[in-house]
């Protein structure tokens, strides 16, 4: 395989990462829980699994979609065969060696990539299914797959692949419940804000010595910054998924109108007591995007509750202006610090193609052992970081300090360090092994990105990376459905009315909750919900969770 080639993917997997943050943090959902997924692919042992082979052996790898051959002679290679014994041979598509002459005349690889084409291999009786290697030798492949375990089964229920790229989606940073200027974080000694009393009190602290701020400015004219920055925030301080306009119980599968509910009613009247206390700008709900992303541009405004795409330019403008400080820092803000936000929950890599064990190798157990040691810690950090003393060492902390940080094509080329990462197994990312350090060297290249102004706000609160700010995904319970946003609800059905119905009165009614005095908060928000449920809010609740079901 081309080095070149190999980097410029690795490159663009690391972009993948940075921009991963779409559809306001959610992704497809996964399907089970991570034990529930084992139990049903394979049954894990807890055997006396004997010491791994490592007298001298040459393993064929065919990676199709690769621009050429890869020589397996730099230091990385020699460290990987002295470590396991294992040689590899690594061909790529092209010339005598394409996918469809290997699969028609059977002259197989001992392991393979086959892509998308993955499936063409396991029907023709190609693969080696694993699941009983896995079984007996599989630790660290169970230990790298977690979660996304069922992702690797194929149709028949079985696994053939180690799967390609990442175990997880990769997230350097998640856009947060509401965004915090850098300067107010700074000046307030970067205080803890984990909830909404948090937040009021200390952009009123800051307001104080800066009369001539906006506290919190929001977006609520143009219908997508309507959801962006007022609706989709009451999911947000619930620590729920951006499920549209509804909650959904995930015990009965129940779907509630979200407005119904009186913890939206909680987060609204919180939004109503900033506005009267002066800390929510008056043009919060008349201002077009434009006029919105130059008022975050002037600097002057101290927190807003938004999607990165819509505040992206004034981000951009302020940076250029080297205005560091008046940029935004995500915070995990929930209702009462009870909730944690989801940012980083679901989503994960497609990982079902991935390399397989062909029928045609003579030592598939050598061959999956060895496959099993590269999704152990030793592999990982030996392909992410290099040779030990060499390419990196540990400092009194026991953190990895790369001895050579400007890390480009030449160094992978001539090291092999990064090299050998796609289509093999992977470690996601953003995963810390036990010792606290990144399995992936590439949060150098990303921290090094870091601006003063975030530097100090990490350190601040005691964390690398923005990620670190937000619960885990192992802290957080995984949702076995699909999203009531991800529905398709014709305009035109029963279902598609009632919902553009409650839509348009909502929008303008949440707006005037918001606006009223304080003492005419509660009589203006028992009058919506009360109009909601004789428009049909509980009637639209009954239909979205008969879609959900059928969905499944």
């Amino acid at each position: 395989m081309n080095r070149k080639h190999i980097c410029l993917l690795n490159a663009a997997v690391l972009l993948l990462c940075l921009t991963a943050c779409s559809d306001d943090g959610n992704s497809d959902l996964t399907e089970t829980s991570a034990s529930e997924t084992l139990s049903e692919t394979v049954s894990v042992t807890e055997p006396n699994i004997p010491e791994m082979d490592t007298t001298p052996i040459t393993l064929s790898l065919y990676i199709d979609g690769a621009e050429s051959d890869m020589p397996f002679d730099d230091r990385v290679a020699a460290e990987i065969t002295k470590l396991t014994g294992v040689t590899l041979e690594i061909t790529h598509s092209g010339g005598d060696t394409d996918l469809d002459t290997l699969i028609t005349s059977g002259n197989l690889p001992d392991m393979i990539y086959a892509g998308e084409r993955t499936e063409e291999l396991i029907g023709g009786g190609q693969l080696v299914p694993l699941d009983d290697y896995i079984s007996a030798y599989g630790g660290n492949f169970t230990a790298l797959y977690g979660e996304n375990f069922g992702s690797l089964r194929s149709d028949d229920g079985k696994i053939y692949t180690f799967g390609t790229g990442g175990s997880s989606e990769a997230q350097w940073t998640a856009e947060g419940t509401f965004q915090v200027q850098y300067a107010v974080l700074e000046e307030l000694g970067y205080p803890e804000i984990n909830t909404l009393e948090q937040l009021g009190e200390n952009l009123k602290k800051y307001m104080e010595n800066h009369p001539n701020t906006t506290g919190l400015l929001l977006c609520g004219k143009p219908k997508q910054q309507w959801f962006d920055t007022v609706s989709s925030r009451v999911n947000y301080v619930l620590g729920l998924p951006n499920d549209g306009e509804f909650f959904v119980d995930e015990t009965t599968g129940k779907a509630a109108y979200k407005w119904l509910d009186p913890r939206a009613g909680e987060y609204v009247k919180w939004l109503n007591q900033m506005y009267n206390d002066g800390v929510i700008g008056d043009a919060s709900f008349s201002l077009t995007h434009d006029e919105y992303v130059n008022k975050l541009s002037s600097g002057n405004v101290l927190a807003i509750a938004d999607k990165f795409e819509n505040y992206e330019a004034a981000q951009t403008t302020l940076s250029e202006a080297g205005q560091y400080d008046k940029t935004y820092c995500p915070l995990a803000v929930t209702l009462d610090g009870s909730s944690k936000v989801r940012f980083l929950a679901e989503g994960s890599y497609d990982v079902p193609d991935g390399i397989g064990i062909t029928t045609a190798c003579a030592e598939p157990e050598r061959a999956f052992r060895f496959m099993d040691w590269w999704c152990g810690d030793e592999a990982q950090r030996l392909v992410n970081y290099g040779v030990e003393t060499v390419d990196y060492e540990y400092d009194e902390n026991g953190k990895i300090k790369l001895t050579d940080e400007e890390r480009g094509e030449d160094y992978a080329a001539e090291t092999g360090v990064g090299l050998y990462t796609q289509p093999f197994p992977m470690r996601g990312l953003t995963e810390r092994d036990d010792s606290g350090n990144f399995y992936s060297s590439a949060v150098y290249d990303v921290t090094s990105g870091y601006n003063d102004s975030e530097r100090a706000a990490l350190e601040g609160y005691g964390v690398t990376i923005w990620a670190d700010m937000f619960p885990q995904r192992n802290q957080l319970e995984r949702i076995d459905r699909r999203l009531v946003s991800r529905l398709e609800i014709p305009a035109v059905s029963e279902a598609g009315i009632l919902s553009e119905t409650l839509e348009v009165y909502i929008k303008t009614e949440v707006q005037n909750a918001i606006t009223v005095p304080p003492e005419e908060f509660d009589a203006k928000w028992s009058e919506i919900t009360e109009w909601c449920r004789s428009n049909g809010a509980e009637q639209l609740e009954a239909l979205i969770t008969e879609m959900l079901k059928q969905d499944r």
